[in-house]
């Protein structure tokens, strides 16, 4: 008798372009039937088209906390910013699996702002957009939870991440796809200057790109210098590669890449200084209102003396 498969309610908290293409990718492909989605209220365009698209698999909750109480795996999809707020409206019980899609927030911060559920119950996961035709690309740090990992393989591809800082690290390179359009569109609109029909061109350039990736992809594991060698000396491809060495195009992208990297840092270390602030303030706060009270008990006490004295 063949074994029932297995349900997993995963509920979102937070519904952006993000989750959006996550529920997309996970519920346009009929073999991936494991799954039920529940989705909270907010951004309400986004809930009604999905709920409209996948009638059967979709649910709106009426709070983010129904979200929670209905859900085995809660993927938390809020802006970095407004985590420390939400988590304070927000129980979570410790049999429950997240999965933050929030860059910049540390597992330890967040078994801070969920303190009933253990470490070892929290994922961090960076996926991109193309997850909703299941072609992504999904960071996933720690390892510790293959069903988490083996769901965003179904949506492409997951690369498990050895520690934190690798995560932040390999990160960087999902903040150059606007980039990566970028150029597409150079390319785009270089064919229609030149006469190429503007339907045509955009197909083309998109494909023949995607098809220079997937060579990339194969590259393995000794990176990408094979594939530049077998560029035929003093042909086409190698006139290209010398003419943007030689303008300090790659020079520039990897400084763009440090920019970006120390942009991300410099964030997380001033949340972290904000953090201690706010908890020094409060400090501050507590020993201002204990000596407040001593000041006061003792003027008390005085009145009361030198009243009982007259």
């Amino acid at each position: 008798k063949k074994k029932k498969k297995m349900v997993v309610v995963l509920g979102f908290v937070g519904v952006g372009t993000i989750s959006s293409a996550i529920v997309t990718g996970l519920c346009s492909n009929p073999s991936i039937d494991e799954f039920k989605i529940i989705l909270s209220p907010r951004n309400a365009e986004k809930v009604h088209n999905l709920k409209l698209k996948f009638p059967s698999q979709v649910t709106i909750a009426t709070s983010n906390q129904e979200v929670i109480d209905k859900s085995d795996w809660i993927i938390i999809a809020v802006l970095p910013n407004q985590i420390e707020q939400v988590s304070k409206t927000l129980e979570i019980k410790s049999n429950k699996l997240i999965i933050s899609l929030m860059s910049g927030v540390s597992i330890s911060k967040l078994s801070e702002y969920f303190p009933l559920v253990p470490k070892e119950n929290v994922t961090r996961v960076i996926p991109l957009p193309p997850v909703a035709n299941r072609k992504g690309v999904s960071l996933v740090y720690p390892n510790s939870n293959k069903e988490i990992i083996n769901m965003f393989d179904k949506l492409g591809l997951a690369v498990v991440t050895d520690d934190e800082p690798s995560l932040t690290k390999l990160s960087i390179l999902c903040c150059m796809m606007g980039a990566y359009y970028q150029t597409l569109d150079t390319y785009h609109k270089w064919l229609i200057s030149k006469g190429v029909e503007t339907k045509v061109a955009s197909k083309f350039t998109g494909s023949i790109m995607a098809s220079i990736a997937d060579d990339g992809k194969q590259a393995g594991e000794n990176g990408f210098q094979k594939l530049i060698a077998e560029q035929t000396p003093g042909g086409y491809n190698e006139q290209g590669i010398r003419e943007l060495k030689e303008a300090g195009v790659f020079d520039r992208m990897t400084e763009t890449l440090e920019s970006l990297y120390n942009r991300s840092i410099q964030k997380e270390t001033k949340k972290l200084i904000n953090q201690n602030q706010n908890h020094q303030n409060q400090v501050k706060g507590n020993v201002n209102v204990f000596f407040g009270g001593v000041v006061v008990g003792v003027l008390l006490t005085t009145s009361i003396f030198f009243l009982k004295k007259k």
